[in-house]
Protein backbone atom coordinates (compact mmCIF):
# COMPACT_ATOMS: atom_id res chain seq x y z
CA UNK A 1 0.00 0.00 0.00
CA UNK A 2 1.17 3.66 -0.86
CA UNK A 3 0.97 5.87 2.09
CA UNK A 4 2.19 8.59 0.23
CA UNK A 5 2.63 9.52 -3.48
CA UNK A 6 3.53 12.73 -5.02
CA UNK A 7 3.15 12.98 -8.79
CA UNK A 8 5.75 15.48 -9.64
CA UNK A 9 6.87 17.27 -13.10
CA UNK A 10 4.37 14.72 -14.68
CA UNK A 11 1.00 15.55 -15.90
CA UNK A 12 -1.68 13.64 -16.41
CA UNK A 13 -2.62 12.69 -19.57
CA UNK A 14 -6.10 10.72 -21.49
CA UNK A 15 -4.89 7.11 -21.07
CA UNK A 16 -6.94 5.73 -24.00
CA UNK A 17 -3.89 5.33 -26.60
CA UNK A 18 -2.22 2.56 -26.59
CA UNK A 19 0.95 3.46 -27.77
CA UNK A 20 2.46 6.27 -25.29
CA UNK A 21 5.93 6.14 -26.78
CA UNK A 22 5.15 10.06 -28.38
CA UNK A 23 3.80 11.23 -25.00
CA UNK A 24 6.18 14.00 -23.60
CA UNK A 25 7.33 12.87 -20.39
CA UNK A 26 6.26 15.58 -18.64
CA UNK A 27 2.48 15.12 -19.66
CA UNK A 28 2.57 11.56 -18.63
CA UNK A 29 0.84 10.58 -15.90
CA UNK A 30 2.87 8.47 -12.97
CA UNK A 31 2.68 8.10 -9.31
CA UNK A 32 5.77 8.95 -7.80
CA UNK A 33 6.67 6.99 -4.25
CA UNK A 34 7.65 9.76 -1.69
CA UNK A 35 10.81 8.93 0.68
CA UNK A 36 10.27 5.68 -1.03
CA UNK A 37 12.90 3.54 1.28
CA UNK A 38 11.11 4.32 4.18
CA UNK A 39 8.87 1.70 3.89
CA UNK A 40 11.74 -0.92 5.13
CA UNK A 41 11.24 1.17 8.05
CA UNK A 42 10.14 -1.77 11.24
CA UNK A 43 7.86 -0.86 14.32
CA UNK A 44 10.50 -2.98 16.27
CA UNK A 45 13.16 -0.81 15.78
CA UNK A 46 13.03 1.19 19.06
CA UNK A 47 11.80 4.87 17.48
CA UNK A 48 9.16 6.23 19.61
CA UNK A 49 5.88 6.09 18.07
CA UNK A 50 5.46 9.55 17.03
CA UNK A 51 8.97 10.07 15.21
CA UNK A 52 8.35 6.53 13.57
CA UNK A 53 4.77 7.79 12.28
CA UNK A 54 6.50 11.04 11.07
CA UNK A 55 8.94 9.35 9.25
CA UNK A 56 7.83 6.40 7.14
CA UNK A 57 5.58 7.50 4.19
CA UNK A 58 5.36 4.20 2.48
CA UNK A 59 4.66 0.12 3.58
CA UNK A 60 6.54 -2.91 2.03
CA UNK A 61 4.34 -5.81 2.49
CA UNK A 62 6.34 -7.88 1.31
CA UNK A 63 9.47 -5.76 2.63
CA UNK A 64 10.79 -5.09 -0.83
CA UNK A 65 11.01 -2.34 -2.77
CA UNK A 66 8.96 -3.94 -5.74
CA UNK A 67 5.95 -3.95 -3.71
CA UNK A 68 5.18 -0.24 -4.65
CA UNK A 69 5.32 -1.17 -8.28
CA UNK A 70 3.05 -3.92 -7.75
CA UNK A 71 1.17 -1.41 -5.96
CA UNK A 72 0.81 1.06 -9.35
CA UNK A 73 4.31 3.41 -8.60
CA UNK A 74 6.42 3.88 -11.54
CA UNK A 75 8.84 6.55 -9.77
CA UNK A 76 11.01 6.69 -6.63
CA UNK A 77 11.84 9.37 -4.24
CA UNK A 78 14.89 7.92 -3.11
CA UNK A 79 17.31 9.35 -0.82
CA UNK A 80 20.62 7.50 0.26
CA UNK A 81 23.13 7.48 2.80
CA UNK A 82 26.46 6.37 3.42
CA UNK A 83 26.90 5.25 6.85
CA UNK A 84 29.87 3.09 8.36
CA UNK A 85 30.69 2.44 4.63
CA UNK A 86 27.78 0.75 3.64
CA UNK A 87 25.05 2.56 1.05
CA UNK A 88 22.04 2.86 2.87
CA UNK A 89 19.28 5.32 2.76
CA UNK A 90 17.46 7.96 5.09
CA UNK A 91 14.61 9.82 5.47
CA UNK A 92 15.71 13.19 7.08
CA UNK A 93 17.79 12.37 10.14
CA UNK A 94 16.66 8.69 10.35
CA UNK A 95 18.64 5.95 8.59
CA UNK A 96 16.94 3.31 6.94
CA UNK A 97 18.83 -0.07 7.97
CA UNK A 98 18.37 -1.69 4.11
CA UNK A 99 21.49 -2.00 1.71
CA UNK A 100 21.20 0.26 -1.90
CA UNK A 101 22.14 -2.91 -3.54
CA UNK A 102 19.34 -4.82 -2.73
CA UNK A 103 16.86 -2.31 -3.21
CA UNK A 104 18.30 -2.06 -6.64
CA UNK A 105 18.17 -6.07 -7.05
CA UNK A 106 14.41 -5.86 -5.56
CA UNK A 107 13.53 -2.97 -8.33
CA UNK A 108 15.54 -4.89 -11.52
CA UNK A 109 13.59 -8.07 -10.61
CA UNK A 110 10.41 -6.74 -11.01
CA UNK A 111 11.61 -4.69 -14.17
CA UNK A 112 12.78 -7.72 -15.31
CA UNK A 113 9.30 -9.44 -15.13
CA UNK A 114 7.65 -6.24 -16.62
CA UNK A 115 9.56 -5.16 -19.37
CA UNK A 116 7.10 -2.81 -21.48
CA UNK A 117 7.18 -0.86 -18.02
CA UNK A 118 8.98 2.37 -17.48
CA UNK A 119 10.76 3.20 -13.93
CA UNK A 120 12.39 5.98 -12.62
CA UNK A 121 14.72 6.40 -9.79
CA UNK A 122 14.97 10.15 -8.59
CA UNK A 123 18.26 9.66 -6.52
CA UNK A 124 18.99 13.07 -4.54
CA UNK A 125 19.69 14.16 -1.06
CA UNK A 126 22.74 11.63 -0.78
CA UNK A 127 24.36 11.93 2.35
CA UNK A 128 27.67 10.38 4.34
CA UNK A 129 28.86 10.17 7.69
CA UNK A 130 32.46 10.90 6.30
CA UNK A 131 33.21 7.16 6.13
CA UNK A 132 32.77 7.10 2.46
CA UNK A 133 31.79 9.55 -0.28
CA UNK A 134 27.99 8.89 -1.22
CA UNK A 135 27.48 10.17 -4.40
CA UNK A 136 30.51 8.11 -6.25
CA UNK A 137 28.79 4.70 -3.91
CA UNK A 138 25.86 5.58 -5.68
CA UNK A 139 26.93 5.45 -9.17
CA UNK A 140 29.06 2.92 -8.26
CA UNK A 141 26.08 0.75 -7.50
CA UNK A 142 24.69 1.56 -10.03
CA UNK A 143 27.17 0.60 -12.65
CA UNK A 144 27.90 -2.63 -10.83
CA UNK A 145 23.62 -3.84 -11.73
CA UNK A 146 24.13 -1.91 -15.30
CA UNK A 147 21.57 0.92 -14.49
CA UNK A 148 21.35 3.47 -17.25
CA UNK A 149 21.92 6.79 -15.44
CA UNK A 150 20.89 10.39 -16.66
CA UNK A 151 22.92 13.24 -14.58
CA UNK A 152 21.50 16.00 -16.86
CA UNK A 153 17.69 16.78 -15.80
CA UNK A 154 17.54 19.19 -18.70
CA UNK A 155 17.42 16.25 -21.69
CA UNK A 156 14.28 15.30 -19.36
CA UNK A 157 12.03 18.79 -20.15
CA UNK A 158 11.42 17.83 -24.30
CA UNK A 159 12.04 13.83 -24.07
CA UNK A 160 9.41 11.50 -25.28
CA UNK A 161 7.93 8.63 -23.18
CA UNK A 162 9.66 6.66 -25.71
CA UNK A 163 12.81 8.32 -26.10
CA UNK A 164 13.52 8.08 -22.19
CA UNK A 165 12.59 4.87 -22.55
CA UNK A 166 15.72 4.44 -25.50
CA UNK A 167 17.87 5.65 -22.18
CA UNK A 168 16.77 3.38 -20.01
CA UNK A 169 17.18 0.57 -22.43
CA UNK A 170 20.65 1.50 -23.27
CA UNK A 171 22.13 -0.27 -20.63
CA UNK A 172 22.47 -3.82 -20.26
CA UNK A 173 19.89 -4.61 -17.17
CA UNK A 174 17.19 -6.29 -17.73
CA UNK A 175 13.80 -3.47 -18.04
CA UNK A 176 13.63 -0.20 -18.41
CA UNK A 177 14.77 1.13 -14.90
CA UNK A 178 16.47 4.53 -15.20
CA UNK A 179 18.45 6.34 -12.69
CA UNK A 180 18.14 10.42 -12.78
CA UNK A 181 20.57 11.25 -10.69
CA UNK A 182 22.01 14.92 -11.36
CA UNK A 183 25.85 15.62 -11.19
CA UNK A 184 24.80 19.02 -10.04
CA UNK A 185 21.61 18.93 -7.30
CA UNK A 186 19.70 22.09 -6.78
CA UNK A 187 17.99 20.28 -3.73
CA UNK A 188 15.02 18.69 -5.65
CA UNK A 189 17.07 16.13 -7.92
CA UNK A 190 15.21 16.23 -11.46
CA UNK A 191 11.48 16.59 -10.02
CA UNK A 192 9.52 19.95 -8.88
CA UNK A 193 8.05 18.58 -5.53
CA UNK A 194 4.84 21.00 -4.40
CA UNK A 195 5.89 20.58 -0.69
CA UNK A 196 5.06 23.95 0.70
CA UNK A 197 7.15 24.40 4.31
CA UNK A 198 5.32 27.55 5.31
CA UNK A 199 1.78 25.12 6.01
CA UNK A 200 2.85 22.96 8.62
CA UNK A 201 5.23 23.56 11.61
CA UNK A 202 8.04 20.95 10.56
CA UNK A 203 8.75 23.78 8.02
CA UNK A 204 10.27 25.67 10.42
CA UNK A 205 11.38 22.96 13.09
CA UNK A 206 14.32 21.30 12.77
CA UNK A 207 13.95 17.86 14.40
CA UNK A 208 16.55 15.26 15.95
CA UNK A 209 15.23 12.04 14.92
CA UNK A 210 18.05 9.90 15.39
CA UNK A 211 17.01 6.50 16.72
CA UNK A 212 19.90 7.50 20.20
CA UNK A 213 17.79 10.13 21.00
CA UNK A 214 14.37 9.47 20.36
CA UNK A 215 13.30 10.62 23.91
CA UNK A 216 14.19 14.07 22.54
CA UNK A 217 12.75 13.96 19.12
CA UNK A 218 9.49 12.83 20.00
CA UNK A 219 9.45 15.83 22.67
CA UNK A 220 10.21 18.13 19.92
CA UNK A 221 7.57 16.93 17.59
CA UNK A 222 4.53 16.82 20.24
CA UNK A 223 5.73 20.33 21.10
CA UNK A 224 5.46 21.48 17.58
CA UNK A 225 1.85 19.49 17.15
CA UNK A 226 0.41 21.38 20.32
Amino acid sequence: MIRAAIITFFGLHAFALKDHSSIPLKEYGMIMAHDAASGYLSTARPIKGEVYDWTQTQTFPNTLASDLLSCGARSFDWRPAMVDSVLKAHHGDVTIDHAFSDSLDEILDWAAENVDELVLMHIWDCTSDGSADCGAAVLEELASKNVAVLDDCGKLTNATVGEVKALASASEAAGLVLALFPSTDSGQGCSEANYDESIACWGTKSFSADVRRADESTGEVMACIE
